[in-house]
């Protein structure tokens, strides 16, 4: 690396660099460059008006909640408004003026000691400060480190006030990708999944992106015995009996609330169950007119041909 020795300047407590004025210890706003603005009047019109907003924002991060203090001084610059100086405008333009003057002094950080963050937000615009407490001629006092704030979106501004508390969240990824530029502590990835996967208004208002369900089919009551009955297959029961049966074919007559419970194997086939049905109920009961089962239709229909063919009829 070259260094121009006209360009360096040895053993001076401060330097003046950019419109700063930077030291050691600490980082100020050059004075001269803040009279220029002092001494000019009240903007008149929108290109005043930017030009003070651009020279202010260069000094944001020496300014106390400066996106708040300048978004009705922001919002007359827009080209569908007309520009007008109203007494809100006029206190907003008045307090920068004077925060550019009163206390534009930043201290360097010292990562050996504690810091505290502080951090507020309104309707108008959110806004953070770090602070540190130093030692000021041989006092300790807390010193502002740097300031930060943004202006609210116009997509944050459309929600209510009382939801914004319960704000949504980004996906999973990006959740993670936003808490690690920002904050970290020693639980911080497993605690964001789980608010994440946890999120209640999320829960709630989460929809189903598949093919939507075919409506509900109603049943009829039955009015007689034997009318309708349900049959299910419970399976993963274990091995029994000189067949080894590991499940179990379960028949509710709906009217009686009747139950039958026959051994079976988990593999039987569609033959298999209608052959079941007509030797071990429909011999001995009645031959329902209805069979009812809510788990794959292709093989309830199967059962169902099977079982009349059984009898002599046909479907």
């Amino acid at each position: 690396m070259k260094i121009s020795l006209k360009k360096c300047n040895f053993g001076f407590e401060e330097l003046k660099a950019l419109g700063h004025v930077v030291s050691g210890l600490s980082l100020g706003i050059d004075k001269n460059e803040v009279a220029e603005v002092l001494v000019k009047p009240i903007p008149q019109n929108k290109k005043e008006m930017m030009s003070f907003l651009v020279f202010s924002s260069y000094y944001r991060k020496h300014l106390k909640q400066f996106e708040i203090l300048a978004k009705s001084l922001y919002r007359i610059c827009d080209q569908k408004t007309v520009f007008e100086m109203t007494e809100e405008r006029i206190r907003a333009y008045e307090k920068i003026r004077k925060a550019l003057t009163e206390k534009p002094l930043i201290l360097m950080p010292d990562w050996n000691i504690p810091s505290k963050f502080y951090i507020d937000a309104c309707g108008d615009g959110l806004g953070a400060g770090l602070h540190q407490v130093q030692i000021i001629d041989y006092k300790p006092t807390e010193v502002p480190v740097c300031y930060i704030s943004r202006k609210i979106k116009p997509s944050e501004a459309r929600c209510s006030a009382y939801f914004c508390i319960y704000y949504g969240h980004l996906s999973e990824d990006r959740k993670l990708e936003q808490v690690k530029n920002y904050a970290w502590w020693t639980s911080w990835r497993k605690e964001t999944i789980e608010y994440c996967h946890t999120h209640d208004r999320c829960q709630k208002e989460n929809r189903s992106t598949g093919k939507k369900s075919g409506l509900m089919i109603h049943i009829k009551e039955p009015k007689f015995p034997w009318e309708a009955v349900h049959i299910d297959l419970v399976t993963a029961l274990p091995s029994s009996g000189d067949r080894s049966y590991n499940a179990c074919l379960v028949i509710v007559e709906r009217y009686s609330k009747t139950l039958i419970f026959l051994q079976c194997h988990k593999d039987d086939t569609a033959m298999d169950t209608a052959l079941l049905l007509w030797g071990r109920t429909i011999s001995h009961k009645e031959f329902f007119g209805n069979l009812i089962r809510y788990r794959d239709p292709k093989f309830k229909s199967t059962v169902w041909t099977n079982t009349h063919r059984f009898f002599g009829t046909k479907l």
